[in-house]
């Protein structure tokens, strides 16, 4: 399990952690420092390239309404298993 926030530096980490090491679950955020990388990035890379933990559950955990919901559906069409739970509702879950 591994959870994704901070700055641009954490999402080029992120990628390159993803192509080396083997993760079950990632709890993602959209916007890890806003641009000129966010999560979608992330989230986009592991879409780009199914071969990569290809078993591996995501879940985008920020709570813009719009964009959460987003990549969920991005990552499902592209073969990836991912579901929005905004990060309240993970501590109320107890998941984290």
């Amino acid at each position: 399990v591994w959870m994704i926030t901070g700055d641009n530096k954490r999402t080029a980490e992120a990628i390159a952690r993803l192509g080396a090491e083997a993760f079950d679950r990632l709890y993602l955020d959209h916007d890890l420092g806003k641009e000129p990388y966010a999560g979608r990035d992330v989230a986009t890379w592991l879409i780009q390239h199914p071969d990569v933990l290809p078993d591996l559950d995501t879940v985008t955990h920020t709570v813009n309404e719009a964009s959460g919901p987003k990549i969920a559906r991005e990552m499902t069409a592209g073969g990836r298993r991912c579901q929005w739970v905004p990060f309240p509702a993970l501590r109320k879950r107890g998941s984290l």
